[in-house]
C-alpha cells in the first residue's frame, strides 16, 4: 500500500504538479545551492572534522555493499511470496489501505526509537553506532554514513518540524548533545521517554548559526562525554 501511494504522489505530485512549477536541472538545481551556501559555514565549527565530508562519503559507499547483502534475503522473500504486501488495493479496501500507511509510519517510528535507544547502550555503542557519531556537526552526508551492520539493523522494521514531526534540527541536537531525540519521523516516543529536546533559535536563526559564542558553547556540552558517548563524571 505504502508503494502505491508513493507511485501515486510521484507521478500525480512531485512530477504533475511540482516539476512544472520548480523546473530544475541536473546541473542547476536548488539542493546543490543550499548545499553549497550552507557546507561552508558549518565547516568552521570547532567541532567539524579535518576531511568529514570525505570521511563521510567513504563511509557510506564501503558499507553500503555488505548492507545490501544482508538485507537480500528480505527481499528475496519478498518476490517468493512470504510477505503479506500486496499490490491490489481492493484486495483490502480503501479504509485498511489509509490505516496501513498511518501504522506503517507508526510502527517504524517506534521500532526506531527503541532500536536507536539500543545502540547507545554502552555495550553495542562502541562497535557499532560510534561511527556515526564520530559526526558531532552532521552534513546531509552523514545520513548514510554508518557502520553497514548499523544502517542493517535500522532498517529492520522497514521491510517488516515541528513539535510532532523529528526533523533535521532535532536530529542535529542529537549528535550535539548525544542523550535527545532517537526519534525517526515523530517525536512522540522522545517525549513518553522523557528523552525529546526541542530545537532552539540556535539551529534555526542564521546569525546564531553562525555565532562562534554559541559554537563554543556546543564544543563545551560535546566535551562533556566521552568518546564511547558516555556522560563524563564531574
Amino acid at each position: 500500500m505504502v508503494d502505491i501511494a508513493l507511485n501515486i504522489a510521484d507521478e500525480y505530485i512531485l512530477d504533475g504538479i511540482y516539476a512544472r512549477f520548480y523546473p530544475i536541472s541536473i546541473t542547476d538545481n536548488s539542493t546543490t545551492t543550499i548545499l553549497q551556501s550552507s557546507l561552508p559555514q558549518l565547516m568552521k565549527h570547532p567541532k567539524f572534522l579535518k576531511n568529514q565530508i570525505r570521511k563521510e562519503i567513504t563511509l557510506s559507499v564501503t558499507g553500503f555493499p555488505l548492507t545490501s547483502l544482508v538485507t537480500v534475503p528480505w527481499f528475496l522473500g519478498e518476490v517468493r511470496g512470504y510477505s503479506k504486501l500486496y499490490d491490489d488495493i481492493n484486495d483490502y479496501g480503501f479504509l485498511y489501505g489509509i490505516f496501513s500507511i498511518i501504522l506503517y509510519l507508526f510502527f517504524t517510528d517506534m521500532c526506531i526509537y527503541w532500536i536507536h535507544r539500543w545502540l547507545h547502550h554502552p555495550l553495542i555503542y562502541k562497535n557499532l553506532h560510534k561511527p556515526h557519531h564520530r559526526w558531532i556537526i552532521p552534513t546531509p552526508y552523514s545520513s548514510h554514513a554508518f557502520h553497514p551492520l548499523d544502517g542493517y539493523v535500522q532498517s529492520c522494521e522497514y521491510l517488516s518540524s515541528g513539535s510532532f514531526i523529528n526533523g533535521a534540527a532535532h536530529h542535529s541536537l542529537h549528535h550535539l548533545y548525544f542523550n535527545y531525540n532517537y526519534g525517526q519521523y515523530f517525536t512522540l516516543w522522545d517525549k513518553i521517554c522523557g528523552s525529546h529536546r526541542f530545537p532552539s533559535e540556535e539551529q534555526f536563526d542564521p546569525n546564531k548559526k553562525r555565532d562562534q559564542k554559541v559554537w563554543i558553547k556546543q564544543a563545551m556540552e560535546v566535551d562533556k562525554f566521552d568518546e564511547n558517548g558516555k556522560e563524563k563524571e564531574e
